[in-house]
């Protein structure tokens, strides 16, 4: 075991510890058993003893490495990047909706303006962004949801208008991908509401607790369904779901030539958010989506740039 003399990067370092452990709802003696170390060293990994250095030890660099593969990220962003806010589920929910624009970012040319469906699309999916942006606390998201269903719902149906002209093609079908991976976050989102979230080493409630701050309503609604109503529900999602990993195929064909920044962007999310076509646990395809945003970072892509630092 080492010491950390940057005082500031240790603490940050033990508060990402803590805060990514329970995040994954892990207690230290089930971490302990993974890292193949005694409980008291991850007491001692997670201390924030600001105060006295000397008190404070930190992971060897293959343990680090261990720590930040379990967790689905990297060593950079283990000892650098502020996890602290996942210890609050109202304010990672409102960090999610304040920064939309960057999770799915809209593109647009002069020559896209000109088709009227293009225009109305790409000034409602602004008006769509605005209204999510606004949100200032939880409290406020419900209010903000509750007719973003429909509006995302118009903003494709024109895009998929515009789609018929060959000349806008690609921004047109980049937009529309945007769309489809904002639902099928919210998609996948739902299906935990019904299946949990499955890591591999525990069963987290923290997403849950999340959903509840993202979809207020949602939770209430479900409750008040029949066994064979939920069924019913789930079934609808799946077949969505399904038909939305189809489209985004035959999208990114579409647009990989004029925007291959955005469509290896949109490779590394769904991913990271879970809805890539396969059957793979949501922390494996976490760590995937993370792997591969770091390594487009790292390439100089603006996207995961822009995505990672937001």
């Amino acid at each position: 075991m080492g010491k950390m003399k940057s005082n500031e990067n240790a603490t940050t370092l033990a508060k990402n510890l803590r805060a990514l452990r329970l995040f994954f709802g892990e207690n230290q003696a089930d971490l302990a058993s993974i890292l193949n170390c005694k409980q008291n060293a991850i007491s001692q990994y997670e201390l924030d003893s600001e105060d006295n250095d000397d008190e404070r030890h930190i992971p060897t660099a293959e343990t680090l490495k261990i720590y930040a593969q379990h967790f689905g990220i990297t060593v950079y962003q283990l000892e650098n990047f502020d996890y602290e806010y996942l210890g609050d589920p109202e304010k990672y929910s409102v960090l999610f909706y304040q920064n939309i624009d960057t999770v799915f970012p809209i593109v647009c040319t002069e020559r896209a303006l000109k088709n009227k469906s293009f225009k109305a699309a790409y000034q409602s999916h602004l008006d769509l962004y605005k209204h999510l942006k606004s949100v200032k606390d939880y409290k406020t998201i419900n209010d903000k949801l509750e007719a973003v269903e429909d509006n995302l719902c118009e903003i494709i149906c024109h895009y998929h208008e515009a789609l018929k002209n060959e000349t806008i093609k690609a921004e047109t079908s980049i937009n529309i991908l945007g769309c489809y991976s904002f639902d099928l976050s919210n998609l996948t989102n739902t299906q935990t509401f019904f299946n949990g979230i499955k890591h591999k080493h525990a069963i987290s409630n923290y997403w849950k607790e999340i959903l509840k701050k993202r979809f207020p309503k949602f939770e209430d609604e479900i409750k008040n369904l029949s066994t064979d109503d939920k069924q019913e529900l789930i079934s609808q999602i799946n077949e969505r779901i399904n038909e939305r990993q189809k489209e985004i195929c035959k999208l990114r064909l579409n647009a990989k030539e004029k925007y291959p920044d955005l469509i290896y962007y949109y490779l590394a999310l769904q991913y990271y958010f879970n809805f890539a076509d396969n059957d793979n646990e949501q922390s494996y395809n976490r760590q995937i989506g993370l792997e591969m945003m770091d390594a487009f970072k790292a390439a100089g892509n603006k996207y995961a740039i822009d995505y990672l630092e937001s």
